[in-house]
């Protein structure tokens, strides 16, 4: 019996000891404090992944520490768009072009069955789609230009940011998460978007990020949260003799769900190396309300042809084809001799043409964004004043500023005044119909039918339905425009066939014997390149690891 018991005290001695770690692990939240039911959402720049232990064993160990579900990466600087297991998450990293970069998601394997797509828009924007229970969920991956760059490449940046929001459904949860190297500071007045508890003073990336979040509707979900400075600081950077610390990373979220953010931390006890910390923030997915009502986005009228016509209008279909031909056989003579470029300006303005007689444009939607020349010009004027404010140095910024705000107030008053000159005509033209026709003019406002899908006909005039077949068709019609038939196409040398053939036997006798195969210019010199290359070196990354390269894909065609 003693010894029975013996056993069991040194067995959990072993266990007690077999659970202590001398590593400096971080701490790992306490079950309780993770409900099933939220979702953590994380940014990260990681300071390169390249390494197979950055990658396979520090920070997968980091996101399972602090139960991360989905987080953006960013300076992963691969440059390559794959796929691939690390530890307990799924790992994808996007295409780019600056091996500086990089950037990717990470996403825990629960979760992985419910991602449909990812891509990405820049060297410094990614987008990542999910469809939940809940509904489609988008997660914008975004790097931003430090402080050295210029202003210009800023402010291109975030055009492209709010390009990349503005095409993604407004019915959808979108967040923005990312690596902004801007300081948004304390809140202004008014200002809704940035908590209390933001560190430092805005700077000129602040002012950038400032503008977006306010014209979006984004709020810095990590500043409204009450935490110890060490948890709100993001970013560090030793110096001889002190440290600087700053609140650089941002989890942005819409507005209206802000409430369903219970917590946001920084994170500054991560095995994987890196200047930045790991910041969190958790939603409370299942009380977000259904959107039901789909938002329509009003273009201008100069591009809103009544093409819906030319489908169900035989008419106006008819006079088209009338129009068009005589059009181009006009203009044959001029076509003939033209370039290719030329030519199909040509034929895209007498296309446009000949549709603005014939079927003619549509009323735009008095919804959403307006073509006014007005606010044209006002924020030209304030894009102009805000170059100004960054880029002179001898000019009386105090005065530049309160005029830029001036005129960013004439902006937010012209903008209301058109939003209310819109639900004016609309209710005008509700209340000018009789009392059973208003519900339904009303309801025609708000859920308006889809347009007809577009479709094409073949020589039978038969309507084309697969989609395949459609592009079939538009190619080759195409191609019979604007393609050489008597045009030689280049075939590729012996040299790619043996590239992308390595463990083949010797060519044949016939192959051998046969003429060598046209080439293009400096194609010899790209083969013969390739064939004194050592095993160690390559033309790329891509092409080294790659099974089967092709170097007449490297040659321009001639």
């Amino acid at each position: 019996m003693l010894a029975g018991r013996f056993k069991a005290v040194l067995s959990s001695i072993c266990q007690s000891l077999t659970s202590l770690s001398l590593t400096s692990t971080p701490a790992t939240p306490s079950p309780s404090s993770l409900s099933p039911r939220l979702l953590r959402l994380g940014t990260f720049n990681v300071n390169s992944i390249g390494s197979e232990r950055k990658k396979l064993d520090t920070l997968p160990a980091d996101l399972a520490a602090y139960r991360v579900d989905i987080a953006a990466l960013q300076e992963t600087k691969i440059c390559t768009e794959a796929t691939q297991s690390i530890g307990n998450y799924f790992l994808i990293t996007l295409k780019c072009t600056n091996p500086h970069y990089g950037i990717g998601f990470v996403v825990v394997p629960h979760l992985r069955r419910y991602v449909t797509s990812a891509w990405a828009v820049s060297d410094r924007i990614g987008v990542l789609q999910l469809r939940l229970r809940s509904g489609r969920m988008n997660i914008i991956n975004a790097y931003a230009p430090h402080m050295g760059r210029r202003i210009e490449e800023a402010d291109r940046f975030y055009a492209d940011l709010a390009t990349t929001h503005n095409k993604l459904p407004r019915r959808d949860l979108t967040f923005v998460l990312g690596d902004f190297n801007a300081k948004l500071g304390q809140p202004r007045d008014g200002e809704q978007f940035v908590g209390n508890w933001a560190r430092g003073y805005r700077n000129r990336n602040g002012h950038l990020l400032a503008a977006f979040c306010e014209l979006h509707g984004l709020t810095a979900t990590n500043t409204f949260f009450r935490k110890r400075a060490k948890n709100l600081t993001t970013w560090t950077q030793r110096r001889v003799g002190h440290c600087i610390y700053n609140q650089i990373d941002y989890v942005l979220s819409l507005a209206s769900i802000l409430k369903l953010c219970t917590n946001a931390h920084a994170w500054g006890g991560t095995l994987t190396n890196s200047d930045h910390k790991l910041v969190t923030a958790d939603f409370n997915l299942r009380d977000v309300p259904r959107r039901r009502f789909q938002t329509h986005v009003a273009r201008d009228e100069e591009t809103r042809l009544a093409r819906s016509r030319l489908y169900y209008d035989e008419d106006a279909r008819t006079d088209y084809q009338r129009r068009l031909a005589a059009a181009l056989q006009d203009d044959a003579e001029t076509l003939s001799t033209a370039s290719p470029q030329d030519r199909w300006d040509r034929i895209l303005r007498h296309a446009y043409t000949s549709a603005e007689d014939s079927v003619g444009y549509e009323p735009a939607i008095s919804k959403g964004r307006f073509a006014d020349p007005q606010l044209k010009t006002l924020s030209y004027l304030q894009q102009q004043l805000r170059l100004e404010i960054y880029n002179n140095t001898n000019a009386d910024v105090h005065q530049l500023r309160k005029t830029r705000n001036e005129i960013l107030h004439a902006i937010r008053t012209r903008c209301l005044e058109l939003a209310n000159q819109a639900l004016d005509h609309q209710a005008e033209v509700i209340e000018s119909l009789s009392t059973s026709s208003r519900v339904f003019e009303a309801t025609r406002a708000l859920f308006r039918k889809p347009r007809p899908r577009q479709h094409i006909r073949d020589k039978q005039g038969k309507l084309v339905l697969s989609t395949n077949r459609a592009n079939h068709l538009v190619r080759e019609h195409f191609r019979s425009l604007f393609v050489d038939p008597s045009r030689e196409v280049v075939r590729a040398d012996r040299c790619s066939y043996r590239l992308t053939q390595p463990s083949s036997s010797a060519p044949s006798v016939d192959s051998r014997t046969a003429a060598p195969p046209a080439q293009t210019p400096y194609q010899q010199n790209y083969s013969s390149m390739a064939l004194t290359l050592s095993p160690n070196r390559s033309l790329s990354s891509s092409i080294k690891d790659s099974p089967q390269v092709n170097i007449s894909s490297l040659v321009p065609a001639y």
